[in-house]
Order: structure tokens, then C-alpha cells, then sequence
């Protein structure tokens, strides 16, 4: 089942995650503050959106037998590990290289070779693959917990999955990514059991979309002001503009669907390729910028430059090796 909206959603999320890994642009004020925004609710919304699909075509056969418990981590894992391992050799083979002329946030070496098994977000050299690794533990974990709660209400339900968000776990094998997001995997199930999204369908974005969009720069600006907040205050501020801007994104994609607009089309295209742009995007945008650094001495032009061709290149190049993997059969099914 094609579900049109939740792709062009799935597009839009891989937009921003191209446009907030952006290299070399934090000087620019207004990048810093898009990047803010982006952060708020980005990855939380991938989080609801594999929740929703699994709510929607996996849950009822994974939690109802062993089998096809088995069967679905079996799957996940021949799509997850053969792509994770690939996109450590690409993009660590290009960091190597890059690495021999100028220094690099993330570099590749032994320790952050050995990090990318640990947990690739607190120090491998393929930072973003993080959210492969916690993808495939909530796979994991995630339908051994609704079995065991499947008796629970939902509101006490999301209760003890937001409690876990504020456990202080283990950074092993990402358990503090995995207690973090799990509320939101948890939520995108629970809208795919309901019929909120009928509903919302029936709602104009414009107004509600500017009331959102004012409360999350609001919440940003105490979450980044030098007030100190508790661990658990910036949790609760976050899982609001995650909600928020998740719930702000579904808004603008049904108008832009309802308008037919170019950006449906385009989003529509990106959440195709999602998988791929996810996994090389990096390696697309941070080659050119790199390029663009030792070549242009004028900062706006090149600032300009990283922006514009970096985003298309980190949209492009993924979606470039997916083809020649096709093609050459590397992999039956890439990804």
C-alpha cells in the first residue's frame, strides 16, 4: 500500500536532515537559526514515521507470534546491516582521504572505527548512522514492550514510554538514543491505530501552522538561552517541539498536496530515496563544500555556494549510487 502522504512526509524530514548537516555555515546567523528548528523535531518525526509504519503494516503479525517476531527482525536486519557496513566503507574510505589535507570534525581512525560498534553519535566517524543503530534496537525491543503492556490503557502507556525518555541509561549500543526516542516510535504506532489523521485532514494549516511555528522558536530560545535547565526540563521542552513540529510538518504537506505543489512532487521524490539519502547525503554535500573552502576566499559567495549545491549534492549523489549498485548487482535489493 502506497500511502502518499506519509512519503512526501518522509521527504521532507530527509530535506532537513541534507540541510542541518550542512558543513562550514554556523557562522551565518540565519543557518544557525534554521539548524535549531531542524533540530527541534527532525529526527523525532522519522522516529513517528517508522512508528506509524510498523503500526500500520508489521505490528499485529510481529507481536502476535515468535515467527513473525523472527521473521520481521530478520528482514530489518538484512536492509539495516549490509547498508550500515557499505556507507562506513564509502564514506570512511572518502574521510581517510580527505583527512591526509585538512583536518576533520569527525575523522576517521581506530577509536572512531571501533565507536561506530559502540554508538557512532558519541564519537565514530559516521556520526548520523546513529539513528540506523537505534532504528534496529527499537525493532528489537520495541514488540517484546507492547506485548508485555498490551493490556495497559494508552494514556498509561505513553506515560511509562515518556518516563523511559528520562532514564539515565547507557550510551552502549545507543540505550540512551534507544530510551529518548522510543516515546515517539511509540506515538507514530499509536496514531496509526487511531483515526486522528482522518481528522486532520480535514484541518486549514495556515493559522495553526504559524501558532506552532512561533511556540517552537519560543521553546527553542529558553532550550539554547544561558538559563540553566535540568536534564529533565530540556527533555520535556524538546518532546514538546518534537510533537509540535511534527505535527506542523503533516499540516504543511497536506496543503501542499491539497495545492498540488511542485514540493509535493519533490518531497515525493526524496521520500523514495529516503533510505539513501539518509545513509550518503553527507558524502555528496561535505566533498563539495570542502572543495568550495580551498577554492573560494570570498565568505558570502561561499556560503551561498555550500548551501545551494552541497544541499543538491547531498540529494543527488545518494541517489546516484543507488543506481550504480542496482545496476552493477552488488546487492539484489540495495536498500
Amino acid at each position: 500500500v502506497w500511502l502518499e502522504d506519509i512519503n512526501i512526509l518522509r521527504g521532507w524530514a530527509i530535506f532537513l536532515v541534507v540541510v542541518g548537516h550542512l558543513p562550514f555555515l554556523n557562522e551565518v546567523i540565519l543557518y544557525r537559526i534554521i539548524r535549531v528548528l531542524i533540530y527541534s523535531f527532525h529526527m523525532p518525526l522519522f522516529m513517528m514515521i517508522s512508528g506509524y509504519l510498523f503500526g500500520r503494516f508489521s505490528k499485529e503479525r510481529v507481536i502476535s507470534s515468535f515467527a513473525g517476531y523472527k521473521n520481521f527482525l530478520i528482514k530489518k536486519a538484512k536492509r539495516f546491516i549490509p547498508a550500515y557496513f557499505l556507507t562506513m566503507l564509502l564514506l570512511g574510505s572518502t574521510k581517510f582521504i580527505i583527512g591526509k589535507f585538512t583536518s576533520l570534525k569527525h575523522p576517521f581512525t581506530f577509536t572512531s572505527l571501533f565507536m561506530m560498534f559502540i554508538n557512532p553519535l558519541k564519537g565514530g566517524f559516521v556520526t548520523h548512522l546513529w539513528f540506523l543503530y537505534t532504528l534496529l534496537i527499537i525493532f528489537l525491543i520495541y514488540p517484546l514492550l507492547e506485548k508485555l503492556l498490551w493490556r495497559i490503557p494508552e494514556q498509561i502507556k505513553t506515560i511509562i514510554y515518556l518516563g523511559i525518555s528520562f532514564l539515565p541509561l547507557s550510551y552502549f549500543f545507543c540505550l540512551d538514543l534507544v530510551g529518548k526516542y522510543l516515546v515517539y516510535f511509540y506515538l507514530g504506532d499509536l496514531i496509526s491505530q487511531k483515526k486522528w489523521i482522518s481528522q486532520w485532514k480535514s484541518l486549514r494549516m495556515k493559522d495553526v501552522l504559524l501558532g506552532i511555528i512561533v511556540l517552537i522558536l519560543i521553546l527553542n530560545v529558553w532550550i539554547n538561552s544561558k538559563i540553566v535547565f535540568g536534564i529533565y526540563v530540556k527533555r520535556c521542552l524538546f518532546f514538546i517541539t518534537s510533537v509540535l513540529g511534527s505535527f506542523g510538518s503533516y499540516l504543511w504537506i497536506l496543503e501542499l498536496i491539497r495545492k498540488k505543489s511542485f514540493l509535493a512532487q519533490f518531497f515525493n521524490i526524496l521520500g523514495f530515496y529516503g533510505f539513501e539519502i539518509y545513509l550518503f547525503h553527507t558524502l555528496g554535500s561535505e566533498s563539495f563544500a570542502y572543495v568550495v573552502k580551498f577554492l573560494v576566499p570570498f565568505k558570502t559567495f561561499r556560503y551561498i555556494l555550500i548551501f545551494i549545491f552541497s544541499t543538491m549534492f547531498g540529494i543527488l549523489i545518494p541517489i546516484g549510487i543507488k543506481k550504480v549498485l542496482k545496476k552493477i548487482g552488488i546487492f539484489k535489493n540495495p536498500f
